[in-house]
Protein backbone atom coordinates (compact mmCIF):
# COMPACT_ATOMS: atom_id res chain seq x y z
CA UNK A 1 0.00 0.00 0.00
CA UNK A 2 1.63 3.48 -1.01
CA UNK A 3 1.13 6.14 1.37
CA UNK A 4 -1.18 9.25 0.49
CA UNK A 5 1.41 11.34 0.92
CA UNK A 6 3.36 9.44 -2.00
CA UNK A 7 6.78 9.23 0.07
CA UNK A 8 6.10 5.69 1.10
CA UNK A 9 5.28 1.77 0.32
CA UNK A 10 3.90 -0.08 3.22
CA UNK A 11 3.64 -3.68 2.90
CA UNK A 12 3.32 -6.72 5.88
CA UNK A 13 6.76 -9.67 4.78
CA UNK A 14 7.69 -12.49 6.74
CA UNK A 15 11.08 -11.87 5.05
CA UNK A 16 12.95 -12.74 8.68
CA UNK A 17 11.06 -15.51 9.05
CA UNK A 18 7.95 -14.70 10.18
CA UNK A 19 4.71 -11.87 9.74
CA UNK A 20 5.56 -7.78 10.23
CA UNK A 21 4.78 -4.69 9.22
CA UNK A 22 7.01 -3.28 6.66
CA UNK A 23 8.02 0.65 5.39
CA UNK A 24 9.87 1.14 1.85
CA UNK A 25 10.25 4.77 0.61
CA UNK A 26 8.41 4.98 -2.37
CA UNK A 27 11.42 4.02 -4.92
CA UNK A 28 11.54 0.57 -3.30
CA UNK A 29 14.96 1.60 -0.90
CA UNK A 30 15.15 2.02 2.45
CA UNK A 31 13.34 -0.74 4.33
CA UNK A 32 12.59 -0.45 7.93
CA UNK A 33 10.51 -3.02 9.64
CA UNK A 34 7.80 -0.90 11.41
CA UNK A 35 6.85 -4.48 13.99
CA UNK A 36 9.14 -6.67 16.16
CA UNK A 37 6.31 -8.72 16.93
CA UNK A 38 6.09 -11.61 14.63
CA UNK A 39 2.61 -11.65 14.26
CA UNK A 40 1.52 -8.61 12.43
CA UNK A 41 -0.72 -8.10 9.35
CA UNK A 42 -2.48 -6.38 6.81
CA UNK A 43 -1.60 -2.91 7.24
CA UNK A 44 -3.57 0.09 5.83
CA UNK A 45 -2.30 3.97 5.99
CA UNK A 46 -4.13 7.14 7.84
CA UNK A 47 -5.68 10.15 5.42
CA UNK A 48 -2.49 12.18 7.08
CA UNK A 49 0.25 9.44 6.44
CA UNK A 50 1.25 9.61 9.91
CA UNK A 51 -0.10 5.91 11.53
CA UNK A 52 0.08 2.80 10.13
CA UNK A 53 -2.83 0.56 10.94
CA UNK A 54 -3.05 -3.67 11.21
CA UNK A 55 -4.25 -6.68 12.51
CA UNK A 56 -2.20 -8.18 15.41
CA UNK A 57 -1.93 -11.53 16.68
CA UNK A 58 0.84 -11.10 19.27
CA UNK A 59 -2.06 -11.49 22.02
CA UNK A 60 -3.42 -14.35 20.08
CA UNK A 61 -6.85 -12.02 19.44
CA UNK A 62 -6.32 -10.41 16.02
CA UNK A 63 -6.82 -6.86 17.67
CA UNK A 64 -6.80 -3.68 15.41
CA UNK A 65 -3.04 -1.91 15.92
CA UNK A 66 -1.26 0.63 15.21
CA UNK A 67 2.48 2.68 14.73
CA UNK A 68 3.99 5.76 13.48
CA UNK A 69 4.86 5.75 9.80
CA UNK A 70 8.22 6.47 11.58
CA UNK A 71 8.48 3.56 13.88
CA UNK A 72 8.30 3.68 17.70
CA UNK A 73 6.19 2.11 19.88
CA UNK A 74 3.06 0.34 18.70
CA UNK A 75 -0.32 1.19 20.40
CA UNK A 76 -3.28 -1.18 21.13
CA UNK A 77 -6.53 0.47 19.74
CA UNK A 78 -9.41 -2.71 20.84
CA UNK A 79 -9.26 -5.89 21.87
CA UNK A 80 -11.55 -7.69 19.14
CA UNK A 81 -10.48 -9.30 16.00
CA UNK A 82 -10.01 -6.96 13.19
CA UNK A 83 -8.93 -7.21 9.72
CA UNK A 84 -8.75 -5.91 6.04
CA UNK A 85 -9.30 -1.82 7.22
CA UNK A 86 -9.38 0.81 4.58
CA UNK A 87 -9.79 4.34 5.78
CA UNK A 88 -12.81 6.45 3.66
CA UNK A 89 -11.65 8.80 1.00
CA UNK A 90 -12.70 11.76 3.15
CA UNK A 91 -10.92 11.03 6.04
CA UNK A 92 -13.64 10.23 8.33
CA UNK A 93 -14.47 6.43 8.79
CA UNK A 94 -12.26 3.32 8.22
CA UNK A 95 -14.37 -0.07 7.56
CA UNK A 96 -12.76 -3.42 8.61
CA UNK A 97 -14.10 -6.69 9.35
CA UNK A 98 -14.96 -7.23 12.97
CA UNK A 99 -15.76 -10.09 15.23
CA UNK A 100 -17.81 -10.67 18.11
CA UNK A 101 -20.53 -12.83 18.47
CA UNK A 102 -20.07 -13.48 14.52
CA UNK A 103 -18.18 -11.21 11.97
CA UNK A 104 -19.94 -8.27 10.74
CA UNK A 105 -18.97 -5.44 8.31
CA UNK A 106 -17.79 -2.26 11.09
CA UNK A 107 -17.33 1.13 10.51
CA UNK A 108 -15.40 3.23 12.81
CA UNK A 109 -14.47 7.02 13.44
CA UNK A 110 -11.05 7.81 12.47
CA UNK A 111 -11.11 10.50 15.03
CA UNK A 112 -11.30 8.04 18.07
CA UNK A 113 -11.04 4.96 16.57
CA UNK A 114 -14.01 3.11 17.99
CA UNK A 115 -16.81 1.50 16.10
CA UNK A 116 -19.45 4.16 15.46
CA UNK A 117 -21.84 1.18 13.22
CA UNK A 118 -22.13 -2.56 12.51
CA UNK A 119 -23.28 -4.29 9.35
CA UNK A 120 -24.17 -8.34 8.97
CA UNK A 121 -23.13 -9.51 6.03
CA UNK A 122 -25.10 -10.39 3.33
CA UNK A 123 -25.67 -14.51 2.99
CA UNK A 124 -22.54 -15.33 1.13
CA UNK A 125 -20.43 -11.63 2.14
CA UNK A 126 -16.87 -11.76 3.23
CA UNK A 127 -14.41 -9.08 3.95
CA UNK A 128 -11.52 -11.48 2.99
CA UNK A 129 -9.40 -9.42 0.33
CA UNK A 130 -10.55 -6.64 2.46
CA UNK A 131 -13.54 -4.60 1.68
CA UNK A 132 -13.21 -0.70 -0.72
CA UNK A 133 -15.30 2.66 -0.12
CA UNK A 134 -16.91 4.49 -2.69
CA UNK A 135 -15.29 7.91 -4.14
CA UNK A 136 -18.14 9.49 -1.69
CA UNK A 137 -17.61 8.26 1.19
CA UNK A 138 -20.91 6.85 1.33
CA UNK A 139 -21.00 3.00 1.04
CA UNK A 140 -18.73 0.01 1.52
CA UNK A 141 -18.02 -2.50 -1.45
CA UNK A 142 -16.81 -5.91 -0.13
CA UNK A 143 -17.05 -9.65 -1.79
CA UNK A 144 -18.99 -12.61 -1.96
CA UNK A 145 -17.85 -15.95 -1.82
CA UNK A 146 -19.92 -17.68 -4.75
CA UNK A 147 -19.71 -14.90 -7.43
CA UNK A 148 -19.95 -10.63 -7.26
CA UNK A 149 -19.91 -7.66 -4.66
CA UNK A 150 -21.99 -6.24 -2.37
CA UNK A 151 -22.26 -2.75 -1.17
CA UNK A 152 -23.12 -1.57 1.88
CA UNK A 153 -24.47 2.08 2.25
CA UNK A 154 -23.06 3.31 5.61
CA UNK A 155 -26.48 5.60 6.17
CA UNK A 156 -27.94 1.93 6.87
CA UNK A 157 -30.59 -0.68 5.10
CA UNK A 158 -29.29 -3.68 3.42
CA UNK A 159 -26.59 -4.22 1.38
CA UNK A 160 -27.13 -4.16 -3.31
CA UNK A 161 -25.51 -6.57 -5.37
CA UNK A 162 -23.14 -4.57 -7.86
CA UNK A 163 -24.98 -4.94 -11.46
CA UNK A 164 -23.47 -6.24 -14.79
CA UNK A 165 -20.63 -7.87 -13.26
CA UNK A 166 -19.67 -12.08 -14.59
CA UNK A 167 -21.63 -14.25 -12.97
CA UNK A 168 -17.96 -16.10 -11.99
CA UNK A 169 -15.42 -16.30 -9.01
CA UNK A 170 -14.26 -12.49 -8.31
CA UNK A 171 -11.72 -11.35 -6.50
CA UNK A 172 -9.79 -8.04 -5.37
CA UNK A 173 -11.43 -4.66 -6.83
CA UNK A 174 -11.29 -1.43 -6.73
CA UNK A 175 -12.94 1.85 -7.64
CA UNK A 176 -10.64 5.12 -9.37
CA UNK A 177 -11.35 7.83 -7.80
CA UNK A 178 -14.11 9.89 -9.58
CA UNK A 179 -15.97 6.94 -8.96
CA UNK A 180 -15.89 6.05 -13.29
CA UNK A 181 -14.20 2.65 -13.08
CA UNK A 182 -14.74 0.04 -10.98
CA UNK A 183 -11.42 -2.79 -11.39
CA UNK A 184 -12.03 -6.05 -10.13
CA UNK A 185 -9.70 -9.58 -10.79
CA UNK A 186 -11.79 -12.77 -11.90
CA UNK A 187 -10.73 -15.91 -12.36
CA UNK A 188 -11.63 -19.98 -11.49
CA UNK A 189 -11.62 -22.50 -8.55
CA UNK A 190 -11.23 -26.14 -10.16
CA UNK A 191 -11.09 -28.75 -7.44
CA UNK A 192 -11.52 -32.92 -8.85
CA UNK A 193 -11.37 -35.88 -7.21
CA UNK A 194 -9.00 -38.48 -8.01
CA UNK A 195 -9.54 -41.77 -6.99
CA UNK A 196 -6.20 -43.67 -5.99
CA UNK A 197 -5.01 -47.88 -6.26
CA UNK A 198 -2.71 -50.03 -5.84
CA UNK A 199 -0.30 -47.42 -4.06
CA UNK A 200 1.70 -49.99 -2.10
CA UNK A 201 5.27 -50.02 -3.26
Amino acid sequence: MVSPDGRYIVFHSNRRGSFDIWRTDIDGGNPLQLTLGKKNYQPFISPDSRFVYYKSWENETGELRRISIGGGKPEQLNDKETSWGSFSPDGKFFAAAYKTDKQRLAIFSAETNKVIKQFDLAKNGSTYMGSRWDPDSKAVTFRDDAFGYWKQPIDGGPPSRLQGLPNEKLYNMSWSKDGKWFAFVRGQEIRDVVLLTNTAP
